[in-house]
């Protein structure tokens, strides 16, 4: 079993607002987030993908979006434009939390506020994806499992045709089922309104 570091960074949306304000923003739905992590695209106002994030239940209602590094700046003045009057708040939090992967399936475990591991929402056979807290990074489950570069991980998205960031999305260029990203659980057709959604509703139909 192996696992890798991520050049991740975390993003916390935080206020009684933010789910909210992220249903209208996300191409997944938001309520779901309940059940266990989320995998969405942002797209802009021509339906095209901006970003892809991974969508976790954070402490007190937060939520906190693993996403690619250099999309960290992108995102934040995307939500604070769309923020408007909402009671939400979003934050650099990277320097709290890690992003690992591993190759192999680790219990459902603890909060984001305690950090966790989850089966990768995208597709069951690319394992789990953990968040951990930085004073955390040496889990106990770590002593049983290899650390490797994340080259082998990116490798491994690449062989499945899975989009790895903004390589294989360039901003506001894909069309989010033109990435086969309805393949990878990360839309939903049966949520309302969203920025993008005419676009995409139609490009499914």
């Amino acid at each position: 079993a192996w696992h890798a570091r991520l050049d991740r960074s975390v993003v916390a949306l935080e206020g009684a607002d933010g789910r909210k304000l992220l249903q209208g923003l996300v191409t997944a739905d938001v309520p779901q987030l309940d059940a266990g992590p989320l995998y969405a695209a942002f797209l802009g106002a021509q339906g095209r993908v901006l970003l892809d994030a991974f969508l976790i239940g954070g402490p007190a209602g937060s939520v906190l979006l693993d996403v690619e590094r250099a999309a960290v700046a992108p995102l934040l003045a995307h939500l604070k434009r769309y923020r408007l009057r909402s009671k939400a708040h979003a934050r650099d939090a990277s320097d709290e939390y890690e992003v690992l992967a591993a190759n192999h399936d680790l219990p459902a475990s603890g909060g984001a506020c305690d950090g966790g591991a989850w089966v990768d929402p995208r597709l069951p056979c690319l394992g789990s994806r953990v968040l951990l807290r930085r004073e955390n990074s040496a889990a106990s489950w770590m002593s049983d499992s290899r650390e490797v570069g994340p080259e082998l991980y990116n490798m491994q998205l690449e062989l499945l045709g899975v989009p790895n960031g903004a390589v294989a999305l360039p901003p506001a260029e894909a069309l989010p089922l033109e990435a086969n990203l309805e393949h990878l659980n990360a839309v939903s057709f049966a949520k309302g309104c969203y920025l993008g959604q005419e676009l995409t509703a139609r490009t499914n139909f």
